[in-house]
């Protein structure tokens, strides 16, 4: 007979160790897809000349230099084409409707405005947005994002996480301050409560049962008292208490330097994740968004300081202070998606590193929306969403010539 000490130590050797929240997931079974290029931009890992990328079930089983190929794959030669990462959109209002009311509503989503069948999911997903973050329009708390696939016939499947973030726009203004601390003042006696409950929970679980009785019970079998059960929270009120258990984030819209060190200030007693959405003046408060270690979400635009002829790099500024910074494109319409690349080119020619907007594009914006387990790289495991240039893709020269989403050629220029 086997040691009961050894016992228990083959079976902890046996057990099978949790995966990290954000391992890549295997891939799927279905048909191999073989693509040679010019060069991968993993991002990730930087750039591999002369790489092949696997795609199998819609997602990138492997990339590398000398990949061998199995003989029922499906081979794509693209020799003359350079692959990078579909662009990861951190912050659109593209296909919501506007003119909502103003106020106070985090429980309205963005998912439920959602048209499937509207053209325009498609023409985004044509010129390289292949996710795409998109807020309720409103002002003050407008309500709840979501993460798309730019793909779907229903809601629920164009959404890759229906309920992503708090959008917030925030004015520099007394009722703006006011809005948004009263409705964390109201989160935090609601989280205070659920604690509170929780603790009489673990204390009425806790305590030991009385001496069985001879008499038949009557009473349903538990110790937890009616009233240490947690009530439905308020839709209102839910997706704030989440925020404050750091359970999602909010993307704060604002208009500037100013309208930065009031929200800041507005919010100092409440601890929460947040990224900025905000103009390139951003660069004037760049070394304090530097200390907090902030992110931000800026177009990539480069502009003349005020009354100068100075031109001001805010991206490359903002980046040397230490601030995470991740793109849109601007204007945020159709024209503006198709000059993406180049707009965000010409911000490298004036000063950003070129690594740095690449990943400003597609990673780094995944990573702040939390869905880097899934896109913004081409790694082993993640989807298999990729742009295919005939150039750099950030010279105004170079041309999308394919998209692939979720390992399906969605899209293909004309000679």
């Amino acid at each position: 007979m086997i040691p009961l000490l050894l016992a228990a130590l083959l079976l902890q050797e046996t057990k099978p160790a949790s995966a990290p929240a954000s391992a890549p997931r295997p891939p799927e079974e279905g048909p191999l897809l073989a693509i040679r290029v010019k060069r991968a931009e993993t991002v990730s890992q930087g750039p591999i000349e002369g790489a092949t990328i696997l795609v199998q079930g819609g997602r990138i089983a492997t990339v590398g230099p000398n990949v061998p190929v199995s003989r029922r794959a499906k081979v794509v030669e693209a020799g003359d084409l350079v692959a990078v990462p579909g662009w990861v959109i951190p912050w659109s209002r593209l296909g919501m409707s506007p003119g909502r009311a103003r106020g106070s509503n985090p429980h309205l989503r963005a998912v439920d405005e959602l048209d499937p069948h509207d053209p325009l999911w498609r023409k985004l997903l044509e010129r390289g947005a292949t996710t795409i973050a998109v807020a309720p329009y409103g002002g003050g708390i407008s309500g709840r994002g979501a993460i798309l696939r730019p793909r779907g016939s229903r809601a629920s499947e164009m959404a890759l996480v229906p309920d992503a973030f708090l959008a917030v726009d925030f004015e520099a203004s007394t009722p703006s301050k006011q809005q948004i601390r009263q409705a964390l003042q109201g989160a935090e006696r609601e989280l205070e409560k659920l604690e509170k409950a929780a603790e009489d929970r673990r204390k009425a679980e806790s305590r030991p049962a009385s001496a069985p009785s001879t008499q038949p019970s009557t009473q349903p079998a538990t110790r937890i008292a009616p009233e240490t059960r947690p009530a439905p929270l308020d839709p209102k009120v839910e997706p704030l208490v989440r925020l404050l258990e750091r359970k999602t984030r909010a993307l704060v819209a604002l208009s500037g330097p100013g309208e930065y060190l009031h929200f800041r200030a507005a919010v100092e007693d409440f601890e929460f994740d947040a990224v900025i959405v905000a103009s390139p003046m951003l660069y004037q408060v760049a070394d304090r968004m530097g200390q907090a270690k902030e992110a931000a979400i800026l177009p990539p635009d480069v502009r003349f300081e005020p009354q100068t002829r100075n031109r001001v790099n805010a991206a490359a500024i903002l980046s040397r202070a230490g601030v995470r910074i991740a793109f849109a494109p601007s204007p945020p319409t159709l024209e503006g998606y198709e000059s993406y690349p180049f707009s965000v080119g010409e911000v490298v020619k004036a000063g950003l590193p070129r690594d740095v907007a690449l990943r400003a594009m597609t990673l780094t914006p995944a990573e702040l929306l939390g869905v880097a387990d899934r896109v913004g790289s081409i790694e082993e495991g993640k989807d298999a969403n990729l742009l295919f240039f005939d150039g750099d893709p950030l010279d105004a020269r170079a041309r999308l010539r394919k998209v692939l989403f979720e390992g399906e050629f969605v899209f293909e220029a004309a000679p």
